[in-house]
């Protein structure tokens, strides 16, 4: 199992509920979307209200490397040929996180998707859809 969590917070709550559990779960401090390597831009108060962008210097929030989760397979963490049940939730970033992901949901994947808002969810069953 492997957690991505751009949070450094929840990054820490996730390694420590790992060791409870006998460290069977990867947590990689990352956040998701279409590149691999480049600095965004965390903020948010709270879980539901985080959002990932550049700095703009007036909002709190820390620095997180981004990845693809096609960089999962370039990392052999995950096989070409595995089955996988991905759950996302990242802050406005679905469409990103699944052009960054295509040849991993090429696989047998279950997607699931954390949504707060109905109409961001549309345009990404769309996007799912046509690709």
């Amino acid at each position: 199992m492997i957690a991505i969590e751009a949070s450094s917070a929840n990054a820490e709550r996730l390694e420590r509920n790992a060791q409870l559990n006998g460290n069977r779960i990867k947590i990689m401090r990352r956040a998701i979307g279409s590149t691999t390597g480049n600095q965004v831009w965390l903020s948010g108060a709270k879980h539901e209200a985080f959002r990932v962008g550049e700095a703009n210097g007036a909002e709190v929030g820390e620095s997180v490397e981004m990845m693809t989760l096609d960089s999962l397979l370039d990392q052999g963490l995950v096989s070409p040929q595995q089955r996988l049940v991905i759950k996302l939730d990242v802050e406005g970033m679905e469409i990103d996180a699944a052009t960054g992901g295509r040849r991993v949901l090429e696989n047998e994947t279950v997607l699931i998707v954390e949504d707060h808002c109905a109409e961001r969810n549309a345009a990404l069953r769309r996007y799912l859809v046509d690709k």
